[in-house]
């Protein structure tokens, strides 16, 4: 599943630890001061290819340190940028993680989005990607 690959290759690049402070597919209790892996809208499959392009958000939950937050999304950017990315030195033919072959991350904006507070008054901000890879 492409959440856990990711977080197991964010995991291996020191963003976060999983089950710690790097969680998959929902926002915990606690900590306070987390991130979040989600499954968002991608674009459609391209079956002659044998690829699909689902969309991955990466979210930062805080509550009074918002440079806390905004460092940890730019962690795992760094991360992300280079898969398929030549121009930038990074690993250029994409990334193998569980067996399924990752060709690119692509950031679908510049900058982070506010999302809204969770029940708790806690602060989230977001990035979102589309990733080309394998078909599952």
């Amino acid at each position: 599943m492409m959440l856990n690959d990711i977080g197991e290759y964010l995991q291996e690049k020191d963003v976060g630890t999983l089950g710690t402070d790097l969680f998959i597919g929902y926002f915990p209790e606690t900590p306070d001061h987390c991130i979040v892996l989600l499954e968002t809208e991608g674009e459609a499959e391209n079956c002659a290819a044998g690829t699909e392009t689902p969309g991955l958000q990466v979210a930062a939950r805080f509550t009074d340190d918002y440079g806390f937050a905004r460092g940890k999304l730019k962690e795992a950017h760094d991360a992300l940028k280079v898969i398929g990315n030549e121009e930038s030195g990074g690993l250029a033919s994409g990334i193998v993680l569980n067996g399924r072959q990752y060709f690119y991350v692509q950031p679908v904006f510049s900058g982070v989005m506010q999302l809204e507070d969770d029940s708790m008054g806690r602060k989230r901000i977001a990035k979102n990607y589309l990733i080309t890879k394998e078909e599952e």
